[in-house]
Order: structure tokens, then sequence, then C-alpha cells
């Protein structure tokens, strides 16, 4: 059996992969800036190997003249173009004399890697093999032109690495830094117990360094001290963005349902499953609970009360939108969803009458050539791994409709009936 080898983090396998003269690689990430900073430190600098940055704009440029040049020159002029842009790496392998090591960086070129570029790619990766020198794609996603993916004749030559967003180690260095810049300014909050920088750190989570940057300076510009809520509203802003999920605010109390003890008792239990303490101790949150039963029983009136009784937010799915008519954009919005729903967490993804999404998963191959089918698959391998900090909270009216292997991947099921008389009374 073949052995998996665990790098000690993205450098280091990046630096392996270089040095054994792997000629074309690709790293997935929307952090432009801060991978090529820690690329230039973690590995070009310690294996001695020149670094040149491409864009669209400005062409083929030395690393410490991206930030002012305006368009590359001299003998990299015109290489914004891919031609010349292959023309000159080409050139750069043949010269014998030039021993020394180089690394490409180029930056979003997916738009530019049509039939003719990919054989271009082909033929410069045999050149490459043998010198010092590798092409690095950079770019947030997996594409040729507009079609996801790698071509075909690519997926055998390049690797793919994904750059992970910021960690806590990392991100409370960078908190450390601005926290000491606040200290020599008047009126602005720099002193924050062990527990506040916890939370902060916590609520940044998932983001880029830069959007850090820019949570942490608007409560700073609103509040005047680096404030949790103001940290999780800028979040919502970013889901905002996405046409799939709704950040659902105004959420009613536990103390609005009426009935329902059995399920308000167990869900009071894990209102402090995401605090430090209980994840120290070993608690693990919940990965979901299925609310089941006859509509209009309260059954999403229970989701969103759930959701402020964790004092987390609560982001409502609509699978419908997920479904992409191109093959594979469905999986895609999917992982998208979920990787949203992580940088909100501790959070609540709500997934309310669920069965009418799912209940074509049978005959989807027949249907719909197998899409929803595989964006279920999605959705099930990513609830039994354990969303990061997510619980989903899924109701159903008819539980005859679903999978099977979706209900087992809840920790419980509840059924939510019609209300007894005293029931009703309480909700008066």
């Amino acid at each position: 059996m073949r052995k998996k080898i665990n790098y000690a983090n993205v450098f280091e396998e990046l630096k392996i992969q270089i040095l054994i003269g792997k000629p074309i690689l690709w790293v997935r990430s929307y952090e432009e800036i801060r991978f090529i900073e820690e690329f230039e430190k973690e590995v070009s600098s310690k294996i001695n190997r020149e670094i040149m940055i491409w864009s669209a704009f400005q062409g083929l440029v030395l690393r410490e003249e991206v930030e002012y040049a305006e368009k590359a020159s001299g003998k990299y002029d015109g290489t914004w173009l891919p031609d010349k842009l292959f023309s000159v790496i080409l050139e750069d392998q043949l010269d014998l004399t030039n021993k020394d090591g180089k690394i490409y960086i180029l930056r979003d070129f997916h738009p530019f890697l049509n039939p003719k570029y990919t054989r271009q790619l082909r033929d410069i990766e045999e050149v490459l093999k043998n010198s010092f020198k590798t092409i690095v794609m950079l770019s947030p996603t997996i594409m040729h032109g507009d079609k996801k993916g790698l071509p075909v004749t690519l997926e055998k030559s390049i690797d793919i690495i994904d750059f992970p967003l910021p960690n806590k180690k990392e991100l409370k260095k960078f908190l450390d830094k601005g926290i000491e810049r606040l200290q020599k300014i008047e009126n602005f909050k720099s002193d924050y117990s062990p527990e506040e920088i916890s939370s902060i750190i916590t609520s940044l989570q998932g983001l880029t360094l830069e959007e850090a940057k820019n949570a942490i300076g608007s409560s700073l510009a609103h509040l005047k001290e680096i404030n949790v809520q103001m940290l999780l509203k800028e979040k919502e802003r970013l889901i905002a963005k996405s046409d799939v999920l709704e950040c659902v605010n105004n959420l009613p109390e536990i103390s609005d349902v009426g009935g329902l003890d059995v399920a308000k008792s167990y869900f009071n239990v894990y209102s402090k499953a995401f605090t430090k303490e209980a994840l120290d101790f070993g608690v693990e949150p919940l990965k979901g609970v299925l609310l089941l039963g006859v509509a209009g029983t309260g059954k999403s009136l229970l989701a969103k009360t759930i959701a402020s009784l964790w004092k987390v937010p609560l982001l409502r799915l609509d699978i419908g939108k997920v479904m992409h008519g191109i093959i594979g954009s469905s999986e895609e919005r999917m992982r998208q969803v979920i990787s949203q729903a992580e940088t909100l967490a501790p959070s609540i993804l709500w997934l309310d009458e669920v069965e009418k999404a799912l209940s074509g998963v049978k005959s989807s191959n027949y249907s719909d050539a197998g899409t929803t089918s595989r964006m279920f698959g999605t959705l099930l391998n990513a609830m039994q791994e354990g969303l990061n900090g997510v619980t989903i909270i899924a109701t159903a009216n008819d539980i005859s409709q679903l999978p099977p292997e979706f209900i087992r991947r809840f920790n419980e099921v509840f059924f939510v009936d019609l209300p007894f008389e005293d029931e009703r009374e309480a909700n008066c």
C-alpha cells in the first residue's frame, strides 16, 4: 500500500516538488500577495531560485519590480501575450549558459488555457524537466477557459496544491502586530484579555488576511475597538455576496417556542459546545440534527431559535440555486457553500424542507445526468467528515422522500408533532 506523505506545510510540499524537477505546479488561492511573499521567504530564497511574476496586464517582470512596473520592458516586452511569454520561457531553458534556477509565477493564466496554449505548455514541460526552472500557476480556481478543471491533456502533468487560509497562529501574529500599533494611538482600545484575543481570532477564522484587515478596520472606525460582533457582521457581508446562502437575522428566542421540551432541553445542553473550554475538554459539536414533522408545526421556528440560543449565525441554504447547468458546477457550488459556512463558524447551516430538493436523487442519472446525485454526494461526504465548526439543521415534512444514507448522517432526529392543548396555551 502506498504510504501517504504528510508535509509540514504547503511550502515544504512546493519546495520538494520544485527540487525534484516538477515542471508545472498549480497553486489555488485568492491571496496572491500573501502567497508570493511567503513563497519567496520559505521556498525561493532557501533553494536559490529567482522569481518572475506574470500577469495579463504587466507581462513577465522580476519579483522586485512587480509592485511598481507598469509594463514589462526590454527582453520581456510584450510578454503579456501568451505567445511571447512562452517564447521567452523557452529561450531561458535553451540558454545552456544560464544555470541559475528560475520560477515563473503566472497569475490568473487560466482564461488563456485554450488548446493552442495547452499544447505549448506540454511542449515546454519536456524542456523544463531538464532544467532548474518551474512554472507555478497561481489562481483562485481550477479552470481552462470557461470550463471547470484542468484540460485532459494536462491532468497528468500538473499537480494542484491548495494554499490554505491563515490559521490561528498566523492570525494571532497578525493581530498582535495590529494591537501593538493601536497602543501608539490615543482613544483606541489596545488592552485585550486572553479570552478576548481568543474570541477575536475565532471570529477572523475563514477570512483572508486582507479581509481580516478590512474587518478590523471597520470595527475600529465604528467603535474604536476590535469588537467580535462587528467582525461577525463583516463576515455576514461576505456571505451576502452569495446567491445561494442567506444570513437570517432577527432570530426569535427559545422561549417563543411552545412545547417541544425534549428538543429544547437537548439543544440547551449543546449551547456551549463551541466554546474553547468545551473543545479543550473534548466535547464534539453536533454535526447535524433533522427536524421531521407535519407542515406548520414550528420546525423552521425551532431551527431559528437554536441559532439564537447558541448565539451563532444562521445560514439558510437554497439547494435549488446550487443546481447549475454546466457539468461539475453544482458540486463545485456545493463545496463553495460549505466553505462559506465554515468561514462564519461556529454557525448553523439550515436546509429547509430538504426533501423537496433531494427527492430526485434516486432518478438523477435519468433526469439530470446525475447532477443531483453528485451534488448530494458532496454534501454527504462533508457531513460524514464533519464541517469545521458548522452544524447542519435540516427540516422535512416527509421522511420517505429522504435517502436513508442522508438520515444516518444526523446525530439526532426529532419528530415535531401537532401541539397538545397545554402547549398551545404555553405559546399564547
